[in-house]
């Protein structure tokens, strides 16, 4: 049996031993804070990028950065105080799955205060040393937990939610984890360092070791998208729109912040086709074992088959027909044996 008591400020009895779960417009208020966290991430990244010379903490960049991570920070707070007014203990005041976003923001303000000091201290990182210095990976860190409540969230929410009202938060929460990931690894980001085509060839990796960074960054950003993709299809179904969403902001993102948009049209085109996918297959929920792994397949090899399509037809590319052919097959098992590890054949499923 719960215990019940009471909040000697507010004499209201409340259940001690729950969370209250997070109402869908919280879920929205942290989703919206998180559109401004984020872009102030990519112009950052956009400013390191294209303009060059900074030399300062102190830039417009960072200022609309971390104010973003203000806003996220105030969102929480006042939910986290609603809710010890309502008759809440201090514990149990944290709405269920966003124990790890009030962490998250520690680590993300502790990350703030390194960064300024080693800044000071060491001076400015340039290229891939700034995407993997230890202070900026503890931003990224407490943004990926920041970020990810509202998955976290819904899947603690009772029920069976459906449609864009209510999955929207979590769908987008997805794409910004997404593009988190492709933010500290834009140096594998193969719609944007396509080892193929001529322009990136000339930078000095040529030959064999263009072809193999090529065919690795190929697979990673596979994995790294259908990764995160497939356990919120098998956990839910999605509406319609949810693959281009994740794909089109994310490409659009990418490309603003690295000034190549060359991949764009091919990605919102294949997360057209993902969406046709999901639903003439009727993916999602756990349902239909056989046809999410060929969707699992097909999305990935479609993609790149469409993005290589582009860069040929363009002239671009500079790789014999028997390489270019067999990326989409290899990126599209790639996400056949991740579906496996998200729902394994029955024979492989634990029993209780």
């Amino acid at each position: 049996m719960t215990q019940l008591t009471q909040n000697p400020t507010h004499p209201q009895l409340v259940l001690a031993a729950e969370r209250p779960f997070s109402s869908l417009r919280f879920d929205w208020m942290v989703t919206i804070s998180a559109i401004w966290f984020i872009f102030g991430l990519y112009l950052d990244g956009w400013a390191h990028n294209n303009l060059g010379g900074l030399e300062s903490f102190f830039t417009p960049w960072h200022a609309v950065f971390y104010s973003g991570f203000g806003a996220v920070t105030a969102v929480h707070g006042w939910q986290v105080w609603q809710n010890w007014r309502q008759g809440h203990g201090w514990k149990t005041a944290v709405p269920a799955g966003y124990t790890l976003s009030l962490l998250g923001i520690a680590i993300f303000a502790a990350g703030g205060v390194g960064d300024l000091a080693c800044h000071t201290v060491f001076g400015i990182e340039e290229n891939i040393a700034a995407l993997f210095s230890p202070t900026h990976l503890t931003l990224i860190a407490g943004m990926v937990l920041i970020v990810t409540g509202p998955i976290r969230a819904l899947g603690q929410r009772r029920g069976n939610p459906q449609g864009w009202v209510a999955l929207f938060p979590m769908l987008l929460s997805l794409t910004f984890l997404l593009s988190l990931l492709t933010f500290i690894t834009q140096f594998a980001y193969f719609p944007a360092n396509p080892w193929l085509a001529t322009s990136v060839s000339r930078v000095g990796f040529t030959g064999q070791a263009s072809q193999i960074l090529g065919v690795l960054t190929s697979v990673f950003h596979s994995a790294l998208l259908m990764g995160l993709l497939l356990p919120v299809v098998r956990r839910w179904r999605v509406p319609f729109g949810t693959v281009t969403l994740i794909l089109s902001v994310n490409i659009l993102l990418m490309s603003w912040m690295l000034d190549d948009y060359t991949g764009v049209p091919a990605l919102v085109l294949a997360g057209l086709i993902g969406d046709g996918l999901l639903l003439g297959m009727g993916v999602g929920g756990g349902k239909r074992p056989f046809a999410f792994h060929l969707f699992a397949f097909l999305l990935p090899a479609i993609l790149y088959a469409l993005f290589l399509l582009t860069l040929t037809n363009t002239g671009r590319v500079w790789w014999v027909i028997h390489l270019i052919t067999g990326i989409p097959i290899f990126t599209g098992c790639t996400g056949l044996l991740l579906s496996y590890l998200v729902l394994p054949p029955p024979s492989l499923q634990t029993k209780n």
